[in-house]
């Protein structure tokens, strides 16, 4: 069974910032790895988010895409 993601407004706010500054400051091979590792991410997270840990904040379940993004 597939879970469902489901974004909210601030994390999607924040993806469009990372990927606005990506094309700033870094290659579009920089930004097309980026999407890769977020999407193989997502893809994970469908199968079976309790791979993640689990956030103390809210009742979500976080996953770290590279050292700077959670």
């Amino acid at each position: 069974m597939a879970y469902r993601i489901i974004w909210s407004t601030e994390t999607s706010d924040a993806l469009d910032r990372i990927i606005d500054y990506l094309h700033q400051e870094w290659y579009e091979s920089d930004i097309t790895n980026f999407l890769k590792k977020v999407t193989d991410t997502l893809d994970l997270i469908q199968q079976n988010p309790y791979l993640f840990r689990h956030s103390a904040k809210q009742q979500i379940h976080e996953a770290l895409i590279t050292k700077h993004n959670l």
